[in-house]
């Protein structure tokens, strides 16, 4: 592993996640970088951006053959910087590239990168959007499902987030999603599964778990020679239903990708939950680029309205009888989702799996963030 892959262990186990992207890139902007992988692209946003805010600092460290004892940690000190030595001619070559474009990019600093692997499926693609401003056109791989509980699917191409079915490394059951509250739901094998279909999960591991309920759930996309192609579409717990509209976070996502790339919305995080009121609605945590003007606030909502209405006939029967409010636009202070990640993994989540949620079921979600301006259009207004 070692002669592969340039970061020390010691690094993985850092929490403050400003240290971590630091370390990271202390290591990896001396070395030739051919691929990534990491869990979630969010990471790869977050590293990149820390490229960018950290260039002279990093810079120097590398030229110096230090690391900015700010950033490390006292336990782990000495195998985080064991090997690094002055590297002048490293520094002038980044400093370099700062000088040229008045930034430090991923695409820049790592020209022989030939891959990026992480997740693409679920609420992954406004993040994926993102990538090719700080990466160029590197193709992305999907890392495959899995999860600690084991590996699920091989992707066998980049395009699209879907892979073949792992049938050699666990058994492999499948319940139809919409079987899911039967009390005698079908179980399928892999033989039995059928295209452009969805089911949850059940994994049967040498381990020792047996039906074990991972809440998942797939969707078969394809079949590669007799096995199924799957892609993960969301949790099992994925959905919220205040007046019987029952959204899912697939729909969520689906509704934003295609709001963000028609309608010119720089959108960094968002996630939606209920609030209560009479009626209740979606209120749409939003953490943008820079603030946006009430025009564009009160365009992007009904944007979001119509697109849900459009995918979800329950959600618009709901706002056509006005027993769903029109949604809410709550603009949060900028870093307030790197704050609630940071959160996340005080309290134990492995950083590069933590996943920002574009609907959350958790009635106090919006408690985690500081709102700085928030939108409402006419309580009149009713969906298209």
């Amino acid at each position: 592993l070692r002669r592969y892959f340039v970061l020390p262990y010691e690094v993985c186990r850092i929490k403050d996640i400003e240290a971590k992207y630091y370390l990271t890139l202390r290591h990896a902007l001396v070395a030739d970088i051919r691929g990534t992988i990491t869990p979630n692209p969010s990471s790869l946003l977050l590293l990149a951006q820390a490229m960018e805010r950290h260039a002279d600092e990093l810079i120097e460290d590398i030229g110096r053959g230090m690391v900015n004892p700010a950033y490390l940690p006292a336990s782990d000190a000495p195998s985080i910087t064991a090997g690094l030595v002055p590297d002048q001619k490293r520094a002038a070559e980044l400093a370099a590239c700062v000088r040229a474009t008045g930034r430090l990019l991923p695409a820049e600093a790592w020209p022989n990168l030939r891959a990026l692997s992480c997740w693409k499926g679920g609420t992954m693609p406004l993040y994926l959007r993102k990538l090719p401003e700080y990466f160029g056109d590197v193709p992305v791989r999907d890392l495959g499902y899995m999860a600690s509980e084991g590996r699920g699917s091989t992707p066998l191409v980049n395009s699209g987030a879907a892979g073949v079915l792992n049938v050699t490394t666990h058994f492999f059951e499948f319940v139809p999603a919409e079987q899911r509250d039967r009390d005698d739901p079908d179980f399928l094998t892999a033989e039995e599964l059928e295209s452009d279909h969805e089911y949850f999960v059940y994994l049967t591991t040498s381990a020792g778990l047996y039906r074990y309920d991972i809440n998942d759930i797939v969707r078969v996309v394809d079949f590669y020679r007799r096995t199924p192609v799957i892609q993960f579409v969301r949790k099992g717990q994925g959905i919220s239903s205040i007046t019987g509209e029952k959204l899912t976070e697939a729909q969520v996502t689906a509704a934003l990708v295609d709001i963000v790339d028609g309608g010119g919305f720089d959108l960094d995080h968002v996630t939606a939950c209920v609030e209560w009121g009479e009626p209740p609605c979606y209120a749409f945590y939003c953490e943008t680029a820079r603030p946006w003007p009430e025009e564009q606030c009160h365009r992007f909502l009904r944007a979001v309205d119509g697109e849900l209405s459009a995918r979800n006939i329950e959600y618009e029967a709901k706002r056509s009888s006005r027993r769903l409010g029109m949604p809410v636009f709550k603009q949060v202070a900028a870093g307030s989702f790197t704050a609630f990640r940071q959160q996340r993994v005080a309290a134990g989540a492995p950083e590069a799996q933590v996943k920002i949620p574009h609907l959350s079921t958790d009635m106090r979600f919006g408690e985690h963030f500081e709102v700085i301006g928030e939108h409402r259009l006419q309580a009149v207004e009713t969906s298209p």
